[in-house]
């Protein structure tokens, strides 16, 4: 059933993407017609003839005849002008640009000049003196089915864009790629702002692509894969905003976001080896929504330092690590996504972190369900579903402030909830039931329990031991082991209105508010001693 419905979501986001493909495509098609020129063309055959054609202010389109083309020297581009490759029926050959200059080509337009155009050729490294393919400084610059690709270490990056008043359109079809260096594939600085839509960046080995000072980039339908670091990587109070795009089998994380803000929206992120994305440093203005990611090895999505994002609607499923891992400071909300499989806790809220879990859906993790350590604090759990992980369902450990709230906890393949010494707040509203284990655990100064419905599991309904002093108050508890709260070394319980369903235990909580025992109630010395070990092990 869960299974049937990641199916479906991750289906109604395919449909999505294939539709704004083809809107995005049209919208191609409508601008590539509008490049079209009504002034003087002509045609040239070599990288000489291209510089002179240059030269001439009149010439508003110049047409590359398929062949080899020696950029010995930059092409230094400062008017308007559109540059494409000649196809006819009859020569349908690549039009293939060799540089051994440190650019290849530079457009820098004065202030209000209209737009570079670069259509249809294959820009490619063929010295170590060729830093960067295509560089623009200022104005603007529409690349369209262009192909830049530097293959001899030493490179910078295949296409940058840098300054305030500089503008990149990749506006589709686009092949970037960065083999043998430690380079970048789109590199974009200094305030600059880029689009990029249906391109393709594979094998770069810095990161696919950088943005960085400020500047603003727009993803659409791109793939990036193969990267021996970084997918993509966001930095230095920069706008990041992708959507449908594909980021997979690259060497470290899919998307890092650091001190940045902007939405990753509708994206597969997977098999990459390190996490699928990552938020970090002072981020607040961060959104990951309705994002499908799988097969990450490190966390599917990490927040760390004081970032505080919203990730909502996303399907994070069979991860190596973590599902989702809120570290450090992090805030932030983390709503409505469907949680699974993950080989470690599935949702991680640890140090100092202060987050909130609200409406996901987690269920059939390899280890906990929800972990939360350390410091963190305020923590809220409010209206999640856990289902079937198979360890603890709830961990919590350290100087935590929780509320939890409103949870539905099932099936778990160990205990429910487990808090341990020294956490405090409220556990409140939830159901919880069918865990092979004591249903919800307390050791020490735990928080108070209260309105909870706790059912129907293979052991002791509420289980409090190590010095404990909980409130225990206005719970339903039925169908659990005999007793259905049980208590093991000195502790001092308040335990005033719960409605127990069994005549024993009834009859004991139901004579005094508070009730001091010592060692267990109604239990042989062989369960005492089993008991003991299984929360042993998981308070240790």
């Amino acid at each position: 059933m869960a299974q049937a419905r990641d199916a479906s979501h991750e289906a109604v986001v395919e449909r999505q993407r294939l539709e704004d493909e083809k809107r995005w495509v049209e919208l191609e098609d409508a601008r590539r017609s509008g490049l079209r020129t009504s002034g003087s063309s002509c045609e040239v055959g070599s990288w000489l003839e291209l510089t002179e054609q240059l030269q001439d202010a009149s010439m508003s389109a110049i047409g590359l005849r398929p062949g080899l083309y020696e950029a010995t020297s930059t092409l230094h581009i400062c008017r308007p002008v559109r540059i494409f490759a000649v196809v006819r029926a009859w020569n349908r050959g690549i039009v293939d640009i060799s540089c051994t200059a440190p650019v290849a080509m530079v457009v820098e337009l004065q202030d209000g000049a209209d737009r570079v155009a670069v259509a249809g050729v294959q820009v490619r490294q063929s010295s170590p003196k060729c830093r960067v393919g295509i560089e623009v400084t200022r104005g603007s610059l529409l690349l369209d089915g262009v192909s830049v690709e530097l293959t001899v270490g030493g490179g910078d990056c295949c296409v940058k864009a840098t300054g305030h008043a500089t503008h990149l359109e990749m506006l589709g079809r686009c092949t970037v790629r960065h083999w043998g260096g430690l380079g970048v594939g789109l590199k974009v600085l200094s305030r600059a702002h880029v689009e990029v839509n249906n391109s393709v960046f594979v094998g770069n080995e810095v990161a696919a692509v950088e943005v960085a000072g400020g500047a603003t980039t727009t993803l659409r339908h791109c793939t990036i894969t193969g990267g021996l670091s970084h997918g993509v990587r966001v930095q230095g109070v920069s706008t990041l905003t992708m959507q449908y795009c594909s980021v997979l089998c690259n060497g470290g994380t899919g998307v890092v976001i650091e001190d940045s803000e902007g939405v990753v929206e509708k994206c597969q992120v997977h098999e990459n080896r390190g996490s699928g994305v990552s938020v970090h440093a002072t981020v607040q203005h961060v959104r990951l929504v309705e994002n499908v990611l799988y097969g990450n090895e490190e966390a599917q999505i990490v927040v760390g330092g004081s970032a505080a994002p919203v990730i909502e609607g996303n399907t994070v499923r069979d991860g190596k690590h973590h599902g989702i891992a809120c570290v450090d400071a992090a805030k932030g909300m983390i709503h409505g996504n469907e949680v699974s499989g993950n080989r470690a806790a599935q949702v991680v809220v640890q140090d100092d972190a202060s987050t909130t879990v609200r409406g996901n859906t987690i269920r059939d993790g390899t280890n906990n369900g929800i972990s939360i350590e350390g410091s963190a604090r305020p923590v809220m759990v409010d209206g999640n579903s856990l289902l079937g992980n198979n360890h603890d369902q709830v961990f919590v450990r350290g100087s935590v402030a929780l509320l939890l709230q409103g949870n539905t906890i099932r099936n778990g393949g160990h205990m429910g909830i487990v808090c341990t010494p020294e956490v405090q707040g409220v556990i409140k509203g939830n159901d919880v039931s069918g865990h092979e284990d004591a249903q919800v655990v307390l050791f020490g100064n735990t928080p108070a329990v209260e309105g909870n419905r706790i059912h129907d599991g293979g052991d002791f309904g509420i289980y409090v031991c190590s010095n404990a002093r909980p409130t225990i108050i206005g719970n339903t508890l039925y169908g659990n082991a005999t007793p259905q709260i049980a208590t093991v070394g000195s502790v001092e319980l308040a335990a005033p209105g719960n409605s127990i369903h069994d005549e024993d235990t009834e009859s004991v909580f139901s004579k005094a508010h508070r009730l001091r025992t010592l060692g267990w109630l109604g239990l042989s010395p062989a369960t005492n001693a089993a008991t003991r070990k299984r929360a042993r092990r998981a308070y240790e």
